[in-house]
C-alpha cells in the first residue's frame, strides 16, 4: 500500500509538471505550482526530484517509457516485419492521441538544453528494440540497407511530426484510410 502510494505521487507529479511546463513554459512554472497542481506538499515533490531539472528530465524518460511500453503492444517474435512494423506505427498514433500533452512536451523540449545528454543516452536505451527491429528488417531484406542510426533518426523525424499531427487531429486515428496513408508514407521511407 505505501509503495503503491508512493507510485501514485510520483505519477501525479509527473503528470501535473507536463501540464503545466506546456500551459506556462518551464521557465513560468515554479515547482511550488507542480507540487500545488499534484496536491503533494513541495517537500514531497523534492523527495522524489533532487530539483528542478531533475524533474524535468524524468518527465522526459517518463514520456519515452510510456511510448516505448505502447509501441510493443501486440507485437512479437511471430510477427513478420511488415505486420510489426504496422502495430508499432498504430499503437504511436494511439499513444500521441492518448498522451497530447507528453507528445507536446518532446515536440518542445525534447532538443532543449534542459534534455541532458545523459536522459537523452537513457531515453535512447529505452527505444534500443527499434534499432534491433530495423537491423532484423535488414538481415530479412525487408529495410534498405543504410546505416541503422540514420534510418532510426528519420523514421523518428517522420514519426513525431505524424504523432503531432495525429494527436491534433484525434478523429483521424478512427479513420483506416488516413492511418493506411500514413503508414505508406512511413514505409516508403524504410523499405527496401
Amino acid at each position: 500500500m505505501y509503495i503503491c502510494r508512493m507510485n501514485e505521487k510520483y505519477h501525479r507529479i509527473i503528470d501535473a509538471a507536463i501540464k503545466l511546463f506546456i500551459e506556462n513554459g518551464i521557465h513560468n512554472t515554479p515547482t511550488s505550482k507542480i507540487a500545488k497542481e499534484a496536491n503533494v506538499a513541495t517537500g514531497t515533490l523534492f523527495h522524489y526530484f533532487e530539483n528542478k531539472e531533475a524533474l524535468i528530465n524524468a518527465v522526459y524518460l517518463d514520456s519515452k517509457k510510456t511510448l516505448s511500453e505502447a509501441l510493443t503492444k501486440g507485437t512479437g517474435n511471430e510477427m513478420d516485419i511488415l505486420g510489426t512494423a504496422k502495430m508499432m506505427f498504430e499503437n504511436s498514433l494511439k499513444w500521441s492521441v492518448g498522451n497530447p500533452e507528453r507528445v507536446r512536451f518532446y515536440q518542445t523540449y525534447g532538443n532543449s538544453g534542459f534534455i541532458t545528454e545523459t536522459t537523452k543516452e537513457r531515453a535512447k536505451e529505452k527505444l534500443e528494440f527499434l534499432y534491433q527491429f530495423i537491423i532484423k528488417g535488414q538481415e530479412q531484406g525487408y529495410i534498405k540497407e543504410v546505416s541503422p542510426e540514420l534510418l532510426y533518426n528519420a523514421v523518428y523525424g517522420i514519426m513525431s511530426q505524424m504523432m503531432n499531427y495525429f494527436s491534433s487531429n484525434p478523429g483521424l486515428v478512427e479513420d483506416q484510410k488516413s492511418i493506411e496513408n500514413a503508414f505508406t508514407l512511413l514505409w516508403d521511407t524504410m523499405k527496401r
